[in-house]
């Protein structure tokens, strides 16, 4: 026969962990698997449009190019330099207009993520102070450089963003429930593993203590609060959810 307190850890190992919103598990290891969703930015028409700026100005250099290079041999086509100069103007317009590929997001369990040069640039649920709906996506506000989810190339993503975070911050979306709605549905994305980053120079929520090795840290399931083993409150001190028994 178990004990009621064998019953409750075995509980607690076996419990699910999906990501469809906050975990059963309030506490968290470091090394443990998470998962989330990642999403492609989707082709709009400036994409289109800075392809064909690109082809065409490529197009143009090569020819004057082409032109310049038969001086010698007498065959001097008269529009070289126009040639040249047009593709050069379509090359930064292209620049300028639609050469900045848009990142990849990721939506999860640890937050939310931009692609960066082959890198995660990720902010944890408890990092954002506010969301809200803008003219052109969904604004995460924080302590630092506001994260904007574009319409344009992330609808479905900025969707799946609103939705984890009325269910683990409610608190801090400033969102009714018709501007959600009107999100659409947190669909799509591939689903994916994802490993939390390393502690760094992060300290405990509850008593400020530097978590200097990753054994030590417990991280809410919730909203991803770090904290030390011996320092976690009864509640999350961002999300309020229930870590441990009084």
């Amino acid at each position: 026969m178990q004990t009621k307190k064998e019953k409750s850890a075995a509980t607690e190992r076996t419990a699910p962990t999906g990501s469809d919103g906050p975990t059963s598990k309030a506490l968290r290891l470091l090394d443990e698997t998470f998962e989330e969703w990642r999403y492609e930015p989707s082709a709009r028409p400036s994409a289109y449009f800075g392809a064909l700026l690109l082809s065409f100005g490529g197009l143009l250099l090569g020819g004057g190019t082409f032109a310049l290079s038969r001086i010698s041999e007498g065959a001097w086509h008269e529009n070289a330099w126009l040639m040249l100069t047009a593709g050069l103007v379509l090359e930064v317009a292209f620049l300028i207009l639609g050469g900045k590929p848009e990142a990849a997001v990721h939506v999860g369990q640890l937050g939310v993520a931009h692609e960066a040069d082959g890198k995660l640039e990720r902010l944890a649920w408890c990092d954002i102070t506010r969301v809200s709906i803008v003219a052109d996506g969904l604004k995460l506000e924080t302590d630092g450089k506001p994260v904007l989810i574009g319409f344009e190339h992330h609808t479905q993503a900025a969707a799946r963003v609103a939705a984890e975070a009325k269910k683990r911050i409610p608190k801090r979306v400033m969102c009714d429930e018709d501007e959600l709605a009107g999100l659409g549905e947190s669909r799509g994305g591939e689903k994916v593993t994802a490993e939390a980053a390393q502690v760094g120079k992060s300290l405990c929520r509850a008593t400020g203590e530097a978590l200097t090795f990753e054994k030590d840290v417990r991280m809410c399931g919730n909203c991803g609060a770090l904290y030390h083993r011996n320092g976690v409150p009864r509640r999350c001190t961002e999300c309020s959810r229930k870590l441990k028994a009084a």
